[in-house]
């Protein structure tokens, strides 16, 4: 089994925050940093910088989603 990274988790949040997956009890998006700080604290890591994290994601060009990828796959088996 592959180690998954912190990096791994900011960029499925990302996306999950970029299509607008996951609202709040008032049915309206939660924002990235609520949803980073969240999960964190669930998984009891930090998300500091996590915002600085999805920014160096979101500017990737060479193999910009390696994580989301390794789903796709894993759900195509």
């Amino acid at each position: 089994m592959e180690k998954f990274t912190k990096r791994d988790l900011i960029e499925l949040l990302s996306a999950l925050s970029d299509i607008d997956a996951i609202v709040g009890s008032d049915s309206k998006a939660v924002s990235f940093i609520y949803l980073a700080t969240t999960v964190g604290k669930m998984l009891d890591i930090s998300m500091e910088y996590a915002y600085k994290e999805r920014s160096q994601i979101q500017n990737r060009v060479k193999n910009t989603t390696p994580f989301l990828d390794i789903l796709k796959n894993a759900l195509s088996c």
